[in-house]
């Protein structure tokens, strides 16, 4: 009887707990979700343990936990894919060539490569502006020479001219020049040459008569520095140049000595002339005697000559001449022979003998 009587003691207490269980799966059930929350908060807290705030807060809702939306899931793949990339470009990074460089130090070589490409560039456009700066400064008139004219000193010429200095030397031609010099009747423009970077050299000659030419006649023939002929049958040629051996040659006015000439005969005396001009002794020959073509020679009075050589090389000795007479007038006034000898500064000079007691 006793074991019978614990037997259904404890098969109720068991029904009980079965049906207490129940009760409590069914209040769950049907209770919200903040009540189940409570209900699970109400059990006794662990020891030591801080209390949790009620879920109804701010602060507790921000500890729930949330689901996952489709922007994150892709967020979180497109991470990973940044992260496997960037790992890949480390390894690529670290990868050594056959000269033993990494793709990090081969890049760092190739960006400073475009670097100095650059500054090369600049450097280059640079140079050439300074370049053509120099270029423009260098190419300014800084000297002016003119030669052939007796009556008209350099200076007079010069401001004539209308060249300045400072310009630019282009833009000075033969026919700019020669528009200006026209202005004075009594010379004529030869030649305008410019002598780079910054020089101009120009070459006139006196319209009026230079020389005289003996004709068979016993005549004259009056002609300028250039060789063009003023008058004919003139009876005097006082104070200037007589040119000896072209007696036998007959010109007409307004022609030039040299334009149908065979011979180089009238050429070279039209370049002594001009050279002559052009030298320190232009006031002090008298005659240029062309009479031997293979020894042209200058008279200076009654006094000094000087062989210059053949009609071919006569003209280019004409300013050794001119130096040389200018040395040995003073010691010597009473003249002598000079011999000049082409492509040399060297003459030989003998003076006359009555200045030597004989």
């Amino acid at each position: 009887m006793a074991d019978e009587r614990k037997s259904n003691m404890k098969r109720g207490a068991d029904d009980e707990l079965a049906v207490g269980s129940e009760r409590i799966r069914r209040s769950r059930k049907a209770a919200k979700p903040d009540e189940a929350i409570e209900f699970s908060a109400a059990k006794e807290p662990r020891p030591n343990a801080e209390p949790k705030p009620p879920l109804d807060t701010v602060e507790a809702r921000a500890h729930a936990r949330r689901r996952k939306s489709p922007n994150d899931y892709y967020e979180e793949v497109v991470i990973e894919e940044e992260k496997a990339k960037k790992r890949k470009d480390d390894l690529n990074s670290k990868s050594i060539d056959a000269r033993g460089m990494s793709k990090e130090l081969r890049g760092r070589l190739r960006r400073i490569a475009d670097i100095l490409k650059l500054l090369l560039i600049f450097a280059c456009i640079a140079g050439a502006i300074y370049g053509l700066i120099a270029l423009y400064n260098l190419f300014h008139v800084k000297a002016v020479t003119i030669t052939g004219s007796i009556n008209y000193s350099e200076r007079q010429l010069l401001s004539m001219s209308g060249i300045q200095n400072g310009d630019l030397i282009f833009r000075y031609t033969e026919a700019s020049v020669k528009e200006k010099l026209d202005r004075i009747g009594n010379v004529r423009l030869l030649s305008v040459k410019r002598d780079y970077p910054n020089t101009v050299i120009i070459e006139v000659v006196d319209c009026d008569a230079r020389a005289a030419i003996a004709a068979a006649n016993g005549t004259y023939s009056l002609i300028t520095a250039d060789g063009l002929v003023l008058a004919t049958g003139v009876e005097t040629c006082e104070n200037l140049i007589l040119i000896k051996g072209l007696s036998a040659k007959s010109y007409g006015v307004g022609s030039y000595i040299d334009s149908d000439s065979m011979s180089g005969t009238e050429v070279a005396a039209v370049r002594l002339m001009q050279e002559i001009n052009k030298s320190s002794i232009a006031f002090d020959v008298t005659a240029i005697d062309l009479s031997n073509i293979t020894c042209v020679k200058l008279e200076i009075g009654e006094l000094f000559t000087i062989n210059l050589g053949n009609t071919a090389e006569s003209a280019d000795n004409v300013e050794t001449a001119a130096k040389a007479y200018q040395l040995f007038l003073p010691d010597y006034p009473l003249g002598g022979i000079i011999n000049v000898f082409t492509g040399s500064t060297v003459v030989d000079f003998t003076p006359n003998k009555v200045q030597n007691g004989d």
